[in-house]
């Protein structure tokens, strides 16, 4: 899988227990909604994965996080 596919979060969540940065998805409103692109913080928990979003904001898709090529 590319670094540059979006995965729905209806598919699969991150299973990542660090605090990782992640390219989201996100809508955002509840009146008048809009998609937008943006980063967002996100963990493992005990009970489930969950990204620390915003009041009205919903994470819909999600990409993987570049890997590390530094030696």
């Amino acid at each position: 899988m590319s670094d540059l596919e979006w995965i729905s979060v209806d598919d699969r969540l991150p299973d990542n227990i660090k605090l990782t940065k992640y390219k989201v998805k996100v809508e955002q409103g509840s009146i008048s909604p809009k998609t937008v692109e943006t980063h967002m913080l996100g963990k493992m928990y005990p009970s489930q994965f969950r990204f620390m979003s915003g009041d009205w904001e919903r994470v819909t898709h999600w990409q993987e996080p570049p890997t590390d090529t530094r030696g």
